[in-house]
């Protein structure tokens, strides 16, 4: 899902995993003046952002929240102040962990030169591209997670 032009919007999404885990990422999304004003923490999750013509990587903590050892856990929160017409995007682990038939999952690496070259295009294209690319990488290999994308242009 892609979405244009966000303000003031918080985004929450938890997945449960096949360990009893939840995997969990928080982003708080405030346009100040000119600028969009970003604040990310993730529970073994990750984002990315484009800006100024380059991909960029926020990773979240190694910890997940929940499963077999029930812990009090912080995360860190990452604030970053991002000019007009930046894209971030939010993922679910399922994409970056979908193998392929030789058992090769399709990877961070990939994933951002994918970013990285579609980061141009129009949303509705960038989803086209996301979605033929993961096919390419699956072909016939059932999905073993859900897979979630979410790209906002600031």
């Amino acid at each position: 899902m892609f979405g244009k032009n966000t303000k003031h919007k918080s985004i929450s999404t938890k997945i449960r995993g096949q360990t009893n885990c939840i995997y969990s990422r928080k982003c708080k999304i405030i346009h100040v003046n000119t600028h969009t004003q970003v604040t990310f923490a993730g529970a073994k999750s990750t984002a990315f952002y484009a800006t100024n013509g380059q991909i960029n990587q926020l990773l979240g903590d190694r910890t997940n929240i929940g499963g077999l050892r029930q812990r009090e856990s912080s995360f860190t929160n990452q604030t970053l102040s991002l000019p007009p017409q930046s894209s971030f995007y939010l993922l679910s682990d399922g994409y970056i962990d979908q193998p392929n038939k030789d058992r090769k999952r399709f990877g961070t690496k990939n994933l951002q030169e994918l970013l990285q070259a579609i980061k141009e295009l129009p949303f509705r294209q960038q989803e086209a591209k996301i979605l033929e690319s993961l096919h390419l990488h699956q072909g016939t290999e059932e999905q073993r997670d859900d897979i979630s994308v979410i790209g906002l242009q600031l």
